[in-house]
């Protein structure tokens, strides 16, 4: 299936038998193969598939891209002489490979392995001394997609709720803007499905209707943020895991529960047509939380040593100014 983005998406069991069709549609001959350390075995089945066209694997990638590992991953395909790339892993592994596709202006092949859905937009993020860096551009978006709920079986319960609590904050923060009635309803679909699925999976981790749902759900959220771009909360929680190394989806879930008690964002509606209409949505959000076994404080997330200061340097950060000053970021901040 094509997305309206240009991106083809294949999404179904055994997905993956699929890549060497995939690599001859996009005339891959020399891939570089990108994957995080826990996805070895499926690397393996990936470099095994491609076969010749199979140069190597980079394995070392690190959460929040940081500039200096993403430029060794850049040497490493220029040294082999990539036309395409591939990535294995979550969603600091397809930043790898849109950082790589960027560079050298070669097709990405994704496959996802987790629920945070980056592996549908046009957004690329870097971690330099100055923060988080990011951007936009039609190279980084992937040519094709595979969604194999079969390479999700058995995955951390942890690792289940923080990458999808990345394609929820997508999806209530659509759905606190004015965006449309499209987006609306991708993300009123998006945020369903990951509701009924997330906590299930954390549950058990190995139910495949389970797993397609929260991929689906997943694409579904990478499609809205790729419409809408990154909210206030979205945007902090890049800042934190830059400055701090936190933990992107629990920060976000933290933060994004706070937004809701103070009116900060929205999806306020959708959350209460979710649960019981007479709660408020950030008890009801809490709740949701606590399924998914995520902290409801961010002091449990990461420690803000200093929040006034680090309020004023993220305020004046161009990325956050156009949507916040020190006041609201001190809001988001203060009880989250």
């Amino acid at each position: 299936m094509e997305t309206p983005n240009g991106t083809t998406l294949v999404a179904r069991p055994g997905a993956l038998a699929e890549l060497t069709a995939v690599a001859d549609d996009i005339g891959a001959s020399r891939v570089l193969v990108v994957a995080g350390g826990a996805c070895g075995p499926i690397a393996n089945r990936v470099i095994g598939l491609l076969g010749p066209r199979a140069l190597g694997r980079f394995c070392d990638t690190v959460a929040h891209v940081p500039a200096r590992s993403v430029n060794l991953a850049v040497a490493s395909a220029q040294e082999v002489h990539a036309d395409a790339v591939l990535t294995v892993g979550g969603g600091s592994t397809t930043g790898f490979g849109k950082i790589i596709a960027l560079a050298l202006r070669i097709p990405l092949i994704a496959v996802p392995t987790t629920f945070a859905g980056a592996e549908m937009t046009s957004r690329y993020l870097v971690t330099t001394g100055e923060g988080k860096e990011s951007g936009i551009s039609p190279r980084v978006l992937p040519r094709m997609v595979l969604h194999d709920p079969d390479l999700t079986v058995g995955l951390p319960p942890r690792v289940i709720a923080s990458s999808g609590m990345t394609a929820v904050a997508s999806c209530l923060t659509a759905l606190g803007t004015d965006s449309g009635p499209e987006v609306a309803s991708l993300a009123t679909t998006g945020l369903a499905l990951l509701w009924s699925s997330l906590p299930a999976l954390v549950r058990d981790p190995s139910d495949p209707a389970l797993l397609t749902q929260a991929l689906r759900g997943a694409a579904l959220a990478g499609r809205v943020l790729e419409l809408t771009g990154p909210g206030l909360v979205q945007l902090v929680a890049e800042e934190l895991g830059a400055a701090l190394g936190a933990d992107h989806g629990a920060a976000l879930g933290c933060l994004t529960r706070q937004s809701l008690h103070i009116e900060v964002g929205g999806g306020r509606r959708a959350l209460q047509e979710l649960g019981r209409r007479d709660d408020p949505p950030d008890v009801l959000f809490g709740e949701f939380l606590q399924r998914l076994n995520l902290p409801l404080r961010l002091a449990e997330v990461c420690r803000v040593e200093t929040p006034s200061q680090w309020v004023r340097r993220a305020a004046v950060r161009s990325r956050i100014s156009p949507r916040a000053g020190a006041r609201e970021l001190s809001l988001l901040l203060e009880s989250a």
